[in-house]
């Protein structure tokens, strides 16, 4: 198993309460509902810090085709490279409701001048983020729209899944989009992908939600090199 298989799309609780109190102190705190944009493709002079909820960054190419880049979750920065004030191509948009901590570019950077740990803060989650940015890539490289589905499924469900007795449900509410904008492909695809599995009994339904059945370890092994 490559190290892109450890990739998760999710990236949060990278800053702990005594630094997220600091920077409250030197930011303000806004709501947004589910489905708002936070920051459009363009320019923008302020930080965001994720207090809780979940958001999507994305990019949308010229033909309208759209590539989720990364989820981020409470207690991280939503991107740090907007700290430089430059154009920024992305879009952030909010998957649940959240609240987020919002800094101007200025008053951040002068506070990581009187508090080095601020700044060593910020980096600790830029490098996280790009970490996660290079694995992304090679699992995009090198993996199958196939084997693609069935390790995002399996984070979920190893991060967020309820344990059955045949399988662990996974919570989250899934579209076929979603997960087709996770991985980099098209709805239809992943709707087929999906189909495949649920016929060779990788996954079922527990209502609206998805099952990954469990295995034992060579069964499992077998299977994800089946769907591959």
């Amino acid at each position: 198993m490559g190290n892109w298989e450890e990739w998760s799309p999710m990236t949060g609780k990278a800053i702990d309460n005594d630094m997220v109190e600091k920077l409250l102190l030197i930011s303000i705190v806004r709501k947004f509902k589910k489905g708002e944009i936070i920051y459009w493709d363009g320019l923008d002079n302020s930080v965001y810090l994720l207090l809780s909820g979940k958001v999507e960054i994305s990019i949308v190419s010229a033909g309208g085709r759209k590539r989720t880049l990364a989820i981020r979750e409470a207690r991280t920065f939503i991107d740090d490279a907007m700290i430089d004030g430059y154009f920024y191509a992305v879009t952030i948009s909010c998957l649940t409701p959240v609240e987020v901590a919002i800094f101007e570019q200025e008053t951040l950077i002068k506070a990581g001048y009187e508090d080095p740990e601020i700044f060593l803060c910020m980096l600790k989650s830029a490098i996280l983020k790009l970490q996660g940015l290079s694995l992304h890539l090679a699992r995009q490289t090198f993996d199958e729209v196939e084997s693609r589905v069935y390790f995002f499924l399996l984070h979920l469900a190893e991060k967020n899944g309820v344990r059955m007795d045949n399988g662990i449900c996974i919570e989250q509410p899934l579209t076929h989009q979603f997960i087709a904008d996770i991985v980099g492909s098209t709805r239809v695809r992943v709707t087929q992908i999906l189909k495949n599995m649920s016929e060779q009994g990788i996954i079922g339904k527990n209502g609206r939600k998805l099952v990954l059945y469990t295995n034992t370890d060579n069964e499992s092994e077998s299977k994800s090199k089946s769907i591959k």
